[in-house]
């Protein structure tokens, strides 16, 4: 079949006396624009037709249906007498939140998203218990978009105040110790909706209950691309506001007492990490990688400003800090996986807590007060599990495990590899009990960016590729965060090619190994991990049998035309600031790297309608650039999920029905057999 007719404009830009043609910029359009939603439609049905002649499609489908079915609760959460958590039995389209009477027991469903919006798209994004328990802060969300609104609910009464803050974004809610009030995060109210224009102006705010119009905290005018977030010491005398530069991982932080609310510099530089942790007499716990890239934990004299070191930087990862029970918790990762151990709050080493294995912890819930600590725990083959840690008694309980029986052979080592400039890179590899070396059908997976670290996590259509006999490869690429400070360095800016040419490597230290041959391996990745994809298949496309690029950010020179883009340059650089800039960006940008006749490998590219992230005219302008210029030979698809955004707030069904596409797409290229 011939690809959907995709029309082409005659557009360029200049870019320091460089002109670069973009003959697909009419598809940055909105996507109620009536051609591009024609144009979707087009390639839907396309790629409908490619991805429903699949083989083995009926049990790829059920075997991820099982898993994504499988029930989920997160850690709970203390407030006053009551008890929060999120909670799927495994039949809801979308998490709800419960309220108990004690940790042990998910009590009864407090806000239920299918009361709230229209249909399944409708998610809650955060919820956030009053320090008294009696109400709780919620924001919901519409089709994945990053817009939220808040709204109040009473515990006691299960309905909602009269309460509501629409057009909330990049935020979370902290209440005022009374529960009068809580602030929050937002940009400026916009004229009207949009998904694709431009974001800037963050600033804190206080809605106090029952007051209509909120009260300004904090807000910087001429430093318009700061996002802020803000928090009260466990003390609850201090409103500590943190603000950084769009996702550049330092952060500057103003101070106040909660009373006062006139916020002052705290720490003025702009070159290190800051995080609250705890407040001592007239000092505030901090963590912080200023002058220790792997990080350490110092105590902040309010006075004086002098720094006290409490923790010393070790080899391990800093990852995060708690106060916990009296005592200091360190999220340490180790070779990227999660280790944590206890400090007393003069630094003297105390306890290691013992983890279920090698994986990770996603979400810690510890009070100061209280020796009571919970924590979810996920790898490869775990899906969440719920442990409870009594800190003063030494005891461990198990609260919620919804492993399955399917990944119960699964095995993770770790290797290393040696990429382009000699730099050691670990990479896990995850495949059944017993495996030799192959050639296997195999999935290297990557992200590389932001210093996120990729850490042994559950995904539900990687878990059943391994499954299904297929080796998962996840390397430790630079540029993400599981060794600190140089290794995000060494992958960004200038040094952004450092991330494909260490992806390169693994894939040629699998084929080398005898692990799985160029034929028979795909990479996927999605947003920055998108971007990496759409680098290796027009640097070293010969390496791949298949490709899925997901919400990709693949026109690296446009970026930050859109939503929230600008908070990017702390890893691309500003295309349009120097010519420097521009020219690492041109260099690997996915979109203006494809040549006509180029043989990249067989590529579903995916994204949503909705996103209001990395919007959709990224995915759209690579995949009709491809489907144009690649050799004939080599098929491209364009799956556009419809009412979805950067991917938070997915239902259930539409989680399946994406995984079940992409991994019969992979599985079919790479020879993956499922039946």
């Amino acid at each position: 079949m011939a690809y959907p007719q995709t029309r082409t404009v005659e557009v360029s830009d200049d870019f320091f006396q460089t002109a670069v043609p973009d003959p697909y910029r009419w598809l940055e359009g909105p996507s109620e624009d009536p051609e591009i939603r024609d144009w979707v439609s087009h390639q839907a049905r396309y790629a409908r037709e490619a991805l429903d002649a699949l083989p083995g499609r009926t049990q790829i489908a059920a075997r991820v249906g099982e898993l994504a079915s499988l029930p989920v609760q997160t850690a709970p959460r203390c407030r006053g007498d009551r008890w929060f958590r999120f909670v799927n039995d495994g039949t809801a389209e979308q998490l709800s939140y419960h309220v108990s009477d004690n940790p042990e027991q998910i009590g009864v469903p407090l806000i239920d998203p299918d009361q709230i919006g229209t249909g399944s798209t409708t998610s809650i994004a955060s919820a956030v218990p009053s320090p008294d328990g009696r109400l709780v802060a919620y924001t919901y969300s519409e089709a994945g978009s990053d817009w939220q609104t808040w709204r109040v609910r009473s515990v006691e009464t299960g309905q909602d105040l009269a309460d509501e803050v629409p057009w909330a974004k990049f935020t979370a809610a902290e209440w005022l110790p009374d529960s009068s009030g809580f602030f929050y995060g937002c940009f400026p109210r916009p004229d009207e909706f949009s998904l694709i224009e431009a974001n800037s102006g963050h600033r804190i705010q206080l809605h106090r209950l029952g007051v209509a119009e909120d009260q300004l905290v904090f807000e910087l005018p001429d430093e318009p691309q700061v996002i802020f977030s803000a928090e009260i010491s466990p003390d609850d005398q201090w409103l500590v506001i943190a603000g950084q530069r769009g996702t550049d991982p330092t952060n500057r932080l103003w101070i106040s007492t909660v009373a006062e609310l006139h916020p002052r510099p705290l720490i003025e530089r702009d070159d290190a990490a800051w995080q609250l942790v705890d407040s001592l007499d007239g000092e505030l716990v901090l963590f912080t990688d200023l002058d220790a890239p792997r990080g350490r934990v110092v105590a902040l004299d309010l006075q004086s400003g002098a720094l006290r070191e409490i923790v010393a930087e070790q080899d391990d990862i800093l990852s995060e800090a708690y106060a916990a029970g009296g005592r200091l918790l360190l999220h340490r990762l180790r070779d990227a996986h999660s280790v944590l151990t206890l400090r007393s709050l003069s630094g003297d080493q105390l306890d290691e807590i013992r983890l279920p294995g090698l994986g990770s912890v996603l979400e810690v819930q510890a009070r100061r007060a209280s020796g009571l600590l919970h924590l979810t725990y996920t790898s490869f083959a775990t899906p969440r599990v719920v442990l409870q840690y009594d800190l003063d008694a030494g005891e461990e309980l198990l609260l919620f495990d919804s492993r399955s029986p399917v990944l119960a052979d699964i095995v993770t080592e770790q290797v290393r590899f040696t990429s382009a400039d000699g730099t050691s890179i670990p990479m896990f590899l995850v495949h059944k009990t017993g495996m030799a070396v192959g050639p296997h059908p195999t999935l290297l997976y990557g992200y590389g960016g932001f210093r996120i670290p990729v850490v042994p996590a559950f995904n539900v259509s990687r878990a059943a590729f391994v499954a299904a006999g297929g080796v998962l490869a996840v390397p430790s690429l630079r540029g993400g965060g599981e060794y600190g400070v140089p290794w995000h360095d060494a992958g960004r800016l200038h040094n952004k090619q450092n991330v494909f040419d260490d992806a390169i490597a693994a894939a040629e230290y699998l084929v080398a190994q005898g692990w799985t041959s160029p034929g028979q391996l795909a990479v996927n990745g999605g947003s920055n991990g998108g971007l990496l994809v759409g680098a290796l298949i027009t640097q070293r496309p010969d390496l791949f049998a298949a490709a899925v690029p997901e919400v990709g950010v693949l026109d690296v020179l446009r970026f930050t035309h859109f939503t929230i883009g600008w908070a990017w340059t702390s890893d691309y650089g500003d295309p349009a600031r120097s010519r420097e800039e521009f020219l690492d960006a041109y260099a690997y940008s996915p979109y203006h790297r494809i040549t006509d006749g180029l043989a990249v490998p067989d590529t579903l590219v995916m994204t949503s309608d909705h996103d209001d992230r990395v919007v959709p005219a990224h995915s759209y302008k690579f995949a009709a650039r491809l489907q144009a210029a690649a050799d004939p030979a080599s098929v491209v698809l364009l799956r556009v999920e419809l009412d979805g955004g950067h991917g938070a707030g997915r239902a259930r069904s539409a989680v399946i029905a994406e995984r079940t596409d992409a991994l019969a797409f992979i599985s079919d290229r790479v020879g993956l057999s499922w039946t």
